[in-house]
């Protein structure tokens, strides 16, 4: 075979691309394998210059034109590949070797070697490198690596922020050198670095210096048996330490709290007993040893109910309370319960199952001793019978009103003063009944409206005395003496108390008199509370029995001696006591809650009323009423205004609301929850909530799961159903009841959303015939709009010589306000159809890059001046995006056309990162920026930052609206950032991988 033949063999038989060149450069020919490679057909390209394969770092053509030029290439360049539809690149090494015949060169041979699988690889190595670095750098616990003779190979972050050495001062040094500093833990870590170093695992729990010298609590976590490997060779071991000072903190925090709640046991002002499953005594605190009388030694490991439950009245019920607890239930009652002496003691008794990881180990009884409670209850029940056999008894006509004048209580007196009986008279005007002769009826009116003026002002205290007439039913006229006082629950004016007293005979009068003032006298030395009377200048004229046994003084102890002296005796209350006097003198009335001196010095807690005394219309001096409360009446009161506050909310509440237990059993449910649901309160305590609300298969497991998760808070939309089967749309909202810190049940609220549903219904088939409006009129005004812009261009370019300038730059302004028009016509369309819900996502997998170029090239001609740069800053490995590429441009060309418009000098930078599975584009400029008060609204249809900005840089205020929607189209948002006069940034994030 001669030479020419061999190489024709070898050049077909070659694996590596070869192309024959001339000293020009040019293809004279190529084997199959660069047929291969580049794609192209031989016959088509032979004579044509190397270049023709061969392109930028950037992927455009090279402006090569002779054969020095791609001689002095670097080794790597890139080649055009014609197999693809469209130009692909790849990598390769070109290698360009003479071709001499006797030292004459005649032509050269080109080799190319594709190693685009070499650079993929060594980019996947660069990667994995930055990946594992990383994690090591960014590891929140301190990792070290030590070679052989424990020297540090490496310190992370972590470890320079727990031990304070940096990077640089750590490796090379020995790591005991460096965190076992301290002679009290040297000889521990020398044994630990050894046992690590000799192929032994480490899990400790001990201390380390830091380089400040100072101590901090590390759990050690070493493997040697998984050492560091180099080319199959150990070259060192990881070892980690993690700071656990916050650990042993919180142990000591529990280890003191611990102690405090065993000193709240003993310390705390109640019997508290806990027992065991079987009943039986587990602890017995002090007070429980003062109110039952067994020492701890006798109550430990006894059954309860036999210690305070011995009476056969009352174990039945005691068994009966330590099932329901022992069940997991709790208990709260008043009974009473047995003393080791036999006696009985009354007291309110809350038992509760004792949970310890969620298992019920026992349960605790906390009794309080209530006997001075019954006496008290005792007291009152006395004192209210007393005063309504007064009222009842009363010889003079006591009536009391509302404020708004009817009738809420007529005496026995009334009846036969005025003729009218109890029931005619309750619920009607006082005037109408009393009032009804004209001679009366003016000067009545008036008496009733000047107290109704002062409603709710206790502190400006009205007070009527007066003598006049009033009517009989009969429509006779009798002479009275009236006295109207007002009302005063809770500080608060709620009525007239109006006193009639017939005078039509004065010898009846006198004697009446009389005996009124026997009366009132018996009433002031029997009264059950304090009662002292004082002259003008506050000297003690009367001082009742009970202000004796209250105060501790006798009345001749007092009587002559000024009161403030008697009962204010510390300098703390004398003042205030002082001022309580000259109210009365100033306003004729004082209310408080204050405190006042015993004989003994000691304070008492008083409820004063102070009224002045009056004689012939003339203030003699004053009555001071003190009434002893006890705290603890006060926390009952207290008590019960908060529970008639919360019944009155929870029974007028419009949305239906019902609590449960535990179990999920009602516990209540208010009038609302009856309307909506259809069952009686009755018909449903006690039974299982979501058996009564979510009796139907299609919501019943739904309901039984909100029920298992409500720990904190639950909202939902759903559907519930109804006493006849029907089921209605409802929001909940549902969250636990905690007392005491303790959760006891759980509170469910119904909201009845079917007149919302109905009117969302509405709203939106209004917002569809408005989308739909908007389409076919952008579509009907789009025809005869580019009609008009053809037939203007037509015309421009026929006429462009005939026509006179004036009437060309008219064509081109009507060309110019067509383009707009058309514009908004289109952006007009585009939010229609985003509100009508037509506009779908036709996603595709591309390459960003090429589409931000396409971007900024179109954008390029919008940009005003020489004195703006548009730049892009494209972050490496930005992977390939599947997603709406004509929407993603969209929102590219809005931020970049607004952008151009609203910047003057200065940059416009498009950036694009990615985030794990986010891509993240922005728009940044240097622009006029915009205010803090206007970002809310730039998303926002037909918004702008003012109407000045309409008017100088024109725009519709749609283009970021479509972009904001088209963004959330496709998973993502888009958000904006701006500095007035600096500049703003737009920021696009969208999902690397649509998900429809």
């Amino acid at each position: 075979m001669d030479q020419q033949a061999y190489y024709q063999v070898l050049m077909e038989n070659s694996p590596c691309a070869v192309i024959n060149l001339d000293l020009e450069g040019k293809i004279l020919a190529y084997n199959p394998a660069a047929e291969r490679l580049f794609g192209d057909d031989p016959k088509k390209i032979v004579g044509r210059s190397i270049s023709h394969f061969m392109v930028k770092e950037d992927k455009t053509a090279t402006d090569f034109v002779d054969l020095s030029q791609i001689l002095s290439l670097k080794e790597k360049i890139f080649i055009t590949s014609k197999v693809a539809p469209e130009e692909s690149f790849i990598d390769v090494k070109l290698q360009i070797i003479p071709v001499a015949v006797e030292d004459r060169e005649i032509g050269y041979i080109g080799i190319c070697h594709d190693i685009s699988e070499v650079i993929r690889v060594n980019e996947e190595l660069l990667n994995q490198k930055e990946y594992f670095e990383a994690i090591f750098n960014n590891n929140p616990v301190a990792v070290v690596t030590a070679a052989p003779d424990g020297n540090v190979m490496s310190w992370n972050p972590a470890a320079e922020t727990l031990f304070g050495y940096t990077l640089e001062e750590a490796v090379g040094r020995h790591v005991d050198d460096l965190v076992a500093q301290d002679d009290s833990i040297r000889a521990e870590a020398t044994a630990y670095t050894d046992q690590v170093l000799n192929m032994g695992r480490l899990h400790a729990t001990t201390k380390r210096t830091r380089k400040d010298g100072s101590l901090v609590d590390v759990e050690i976590l070493a493997f040697a048996d998984h050492p560091v490997i180099v080319g199959g060779e150990k070259v060192g071991t990881i070892i980690i330490y993690h700071d656990i000072s916050e650990r042993k903190r919180i142990e000591e925090e529990l280890r003191r709290q611990k102690e405090y709640y065993e000193s709240l046991f003993s310390n705390i002002p109640a019997a508290v007993v806990t027992e065991d499953m079987d009943g039986r005594v587990v602890s017995w605190n002090p007070e429980a040893e003062k109110l039952f009388g067994y020492t701890e030694e006798e109550a430990v490991g006894s059954l309860l109910d036999d210690l305070v439950a011995k009476d056969d009245t009352i174990l039945e019920e005691a068994w009966s309370f330590s099932k329901q607890t022992l069940q997991g239930e709790r208990v709260e009652t008043t009974t009473q319960r047995t003393r080791k002496d036999g006696s009985f003691v009354d007291v309110e008794l809350m038992a509760l199952p004792v949970i310890v990881a969620g298992e019920e180990v026992g349960l605790i009884a906390i009794y309080v001793d209530i006997t001075e409670f019954k006496n008290i209850e005792q007291e009152l029940r006395q004192q209210k019978e007393y005063y309504e056999a007064l009222f009842v008894n009363s010889p003079v006509a006591v009536t009391t009103h509302d404020m708004e004048g009817k009738i809420v209580s007529w005496n026995q007196a009334a009846e036969r003063l005025f003729g009218y009986t109890h029931t005619e008279a309750i619920g009607r005007n006082i005037d109408d009944l009393v009032a009804n002769d004209e001679s009366v009826r003016a000067e009545a009116v008036e008496y009733t409206d000047s107290f109704l003026e002062e409603r709710g002002e206790p502190g400006k205290s009205w007070r009527l005395e007066t003598t006049t007439k009033r009517t009989r039913k009969d429509g006779s006229l009798v002479d009275v003496d009236l006295l109207g006082l007002p009302v005063i629950v809770e500080g608060k004016i709620v009525g007239v108390i109006a006193i009639y007293h017939d005078i039509s005979e004065r010898m009846e009068f006198e004697e009446e008199l009389q005996r009124q003032k026997d009366y009132f006298e018996a009433l002031f030395v029997n009264s059950p509370v304090a009662v002292v009377t004082a002259d003008m200048e506050t000297n003690i004229v009367s001082w009742n029995p009970s202000a004796e046994k209250l105060f501790g003084y006798t009345q001749d102890e007092v009587v002559g001696r000024n009161l403030v002296s008697v009962v204010a005796k510390d300098d703390s209350l004398r003042a205030e006591a002082a001022g309580h006097t000259d109210q009365i003198f100033n306003l004729g009335h004082v209310e408080a809650t204050t405190k006042r001196n015993r004989k003994d010095g000691s304070l008492v807690d008083v409820e004063l009323l102070s009224l002045p005394v009056m004689v012939a219309g003339e203030m003699v001096g004053y009555i001071a009423i003190y009434h002893d409360i006890s705290e603890r009446v006060k926390f009952e009161e207290e008590l019960q205004r908060q529970r008639d506050y919360f019944e009155a909310l929870f029974v007028n509440s419009p949305v239906a609301v019902v609590t449960t237990d535990m179990d999920i059993n009602i516990v209540s449910w208010n009038p609302s929850a009856e309307t909506l649901f259809g069952y009686t309160q009755d018909e449903v305590i006690g039974r299982n909530l979501d058996s009564i609300v979510a009796d139907h298969d299609s919501i019943r497991e739904e309901a039984i799961g909100y029920s298992e998760q409500v720990e904190d808070l639950i909202k939902a939309s759903t559907k519930r159903t109804r006493k006849d089967g029907s089921l209605v749309d409802v929001d909940i909202l549902a969250l636990p009841v905690i007392v005491s810190g303790e959760r006891v049940g759980f509170i469910a609220i119904y909201h009845d959303i079917r007149p919302l549903q109905e009117a969302r219904r509405v709203a939106e088939d209004a917002n569809q015939a408005k989308s739909d409006f908007l389409a076919r009129m952008s579509h009907e005004l789009r025809t005869p709009l580019n009609a008009i812009i053809g037939f203007t261009r037509i015309v421009k370019r026929k006429g462009s010589e005939i026509l006179p300038k004036k009437q060309l730059d008219n064509l081109d302004k009507v060309l110019v306000s067509a383009d707009h028009l058309l514009n908004l016509i289109d952006d007009v369309l585009d939010l229609s159809k985003i509100e009508a819900g037509r506009i779908e996502v036709e996603a595709s997998t591309f390459e960003l890059e090429p589409l931000v170029d396409l971007c900024m090239t179109t954008t390029q001609p919008l940009i005003r001046g020489e004195k703006i740069v548009l730049a892009k800053k494209i972050e490496k490995g930005v992977p390939a995006i599947y997603s709406d590429q004509g929407k993603l441009k969209q929102i590219i060309l809005n931020l970049l056309g607004n952008a151009a418009k609203f910047t003057h000098e200065g940059q416009i930078t498009v950036g694009v990162s990615h985030d794990v599975d986010t891509l993240i584009l922005s728009v940044t400029d240097t622009g006029i920026g915009i205010p803090e008060g206007a970002l809310d609204r730039i998303f926002e249809d037909f918004q702008q930052v003012d109407t000045s900005t309409t008017r100088e840089y024109g725009g519709t205020g749609l283009g970021l609206s479509i972009s904001h929607r088209l963004a959330q189209l496709l998973g993502g948002d888009l958000v904006a950032s701006s500095r007035e006069g600096e500049g703003s940034t737009f920021t696009l994030k969208i999902p690397l991988q649509y998900q429809a």
